[in-house]
């Protein structure tokens, strides 16, 4: 049995009155400081959004903050991370939305696969990693003539 429980749910979210007659657990909007304890919770994170919809709005941190805490994901694209075999060592991507509950029962059925999510994802958003890679663009931004 699973348990799907929607962090930051509201009601005026299309999708509110089905999850909650689904019996999904509905959680009010958190303080960002207080996440970690339903991340840690979890045996996965779930997010699903359109490859448009990623493509132009991006995907926040939440899927970063997930594998910080050790958690498996299962989102539209794990491209941040940029070696392919440690993508399937973080979770799985949603290439269609009709095999999300595919890629949901491939994770959940061998969490084991999946215990080094927060080392890999250091790896790839530490402070140094991050501040790096924020140097390296605002040099490449400044060289261009603008």
């Amino acid at each position: 049995n699973l348990i799907l429980m929607i962090v930051g749910a509201s009601p005026d979210d299309i999708y509110y009155k089905k999850a909650k007659k689904a019996g999904a657990i509905l959680i009010k909007p958190v303080r960002n400081d207080e996440l970690y304890r339903y991340y840690s919770a979890a045996d996965l994170y779930l997010m699903y959004g359109s490859k448009n919809a990623i493509k132009y709005n991006g995907m926040g941190v939440a899927p970063q903050e997930a594998l910080a805490c050790n958690i498996p994901i299962v989102v539209p694209n794990i491209e941040f991370i940029t070696n392919k075999d440690e993508i399937n060592l973080v979770g799985e991507n949603i290439e269609d939305k009709d095999k999300i509950n595919e890629k949901v029962v491939k994770v959940i059925s061998n969490l084991k696969k999946y215990k080094d999510c927060r080392k890999i994802a250091y790896k790839y958003f530490s402070t140094d990693v991050v501040i790096k890679e924020t140097i390296n663009l605002y040099k490449k931004l400044a060289s261009r003539n603008y």
